[in-house]
């Protein structure tokens, strides 16, 4: 199968983010991933497209998905990340998120909304 496009999963949680990659590998996508913030803007910064889609834990150690969104809000390339939240915690995202998914995740709707965006 051909991927569709590299998606960034970024959660502290290695269970969740083990999942989320072979769900999303054996979809056919490319698979990115950082354990905390400060290692997901690392990657972006290296990549020179941002992948097609960022599902984005909001609470993890060092540096949050909230200080991930304004670091890019910050530098103006927010509206280039087709962000996704992952998140236990909170139903909230500013306008720049295009969905939010409360865990545990309905993993069909996640591949809907991945599959749509790439």
């Amino acid at each position: 199968m051909e991927p569709h496009g590299e998606i960034l999963i970024v959660e502290d949680d290695a269970g969740i983010r083990q999942a989320l990659r072979d769900l999303l590998l054996e979809e056919g996508f490319r698979v990115l991933e950082a354990q905390d913030g400060a290692e997901a803007l690392a990657i972006v910064a290296r990549m020179s497209n941002p992948p097609c889609v960022v599902l984005l834990d909001l609470m993890m150690p060092r540096m949050t998905g909230w200080e991930v969104l304004r670091a890019w809000e910050a530098d103006g390339s927010v509206d280039s990340h087709r962000v996704c939240i992952i998140s236990a915690y909170s139903d909230r995202a500013p306008p720049t998120v295009h969905r939010v998914f409360r865990k545990p995740l309905d993993v069909r709707r996640l591949l809907e909304t991945v599959q749509a965006l790439c």
